[in-house]
């Protein structure tokens, strides 16, 4: 639909803002807002069983994302027990995320998140995962290339982490009974 209705109006809608711009009207517009404009014309347009319809697609979609939405955060680990479990395995689900930053973008990446650590009496630690790393004798992933330039960087997180986390929060998220 948006092919065939919308794309070739928004083709001839644009080159117009544009030259209008260059003649010194206000400037040039955001092309999200002459499409926005756009499809509430042709919309309006439409008979009352095409827009129906269509306003059921939009329904329908916004009710899966919203479901799904609300699984991931119903599925979110919420026991102290269910919190370290997520953070233990945490790296086979971010592994592969920050490999791919690293090869789409053709950088070294790491993903660090600090937060109370269950295991450690709720103690604010940091993880990381790396990809990249440094190729000779003895390959090194940035915490061993860099180890105070790592610690540096870790330790500033800890800090803003440990201001996320009250110290109550923290002891709240302890696996570990005193």
């Amino acid at each position: 639909m948006y092919a065939e209705l919308i794309e070739p109006e928004y083709a001839k809608e644009w080159a117009t803002a544009v030259a209008l711009a260059g003649q010194g009207a206000k400037g040039l517009p955001k092309a999200v807002e002459v499409r926005n404009r756009l499809v509430k014309r042709i919309f309006d347009r439409q008979n009352e069983t095409v827009q129906a319809t269509v306003k059921q697609v939009v329904d329908t979609r916004y009710e899966k994302a919203m479901a799904d939405y609300q699984r991931a955060y119903i599925d979110a680990p919420r026991t102290r027990e269910q919190k370290e479990w997520a953070l233990n395995s945490a790296f086979s689900i971010l592994q592969p995320m920050v490999d791919m930053v690293s090869s789409r973008f053709g950088v070294a990446a790491t993903l660090m998140m600090a937060g109370p650590m269950p295991s450690k009496g709720g103690e604010v630690d940091v993880l990381s995962v790396h990809s990249g790393e440094l190729r000779g004798l003895v390959n090194m992933i940035w915490p061993e290339y860099d180890r105070a330039g790592y610690d540096t960087a870790a330790n500033s997180l800890i800090g803003f982490a440990q201001a996320v986390f009250r110290k109550f929060e923290a002891f709240m998220r302890s696996l570990v009974v005193c």
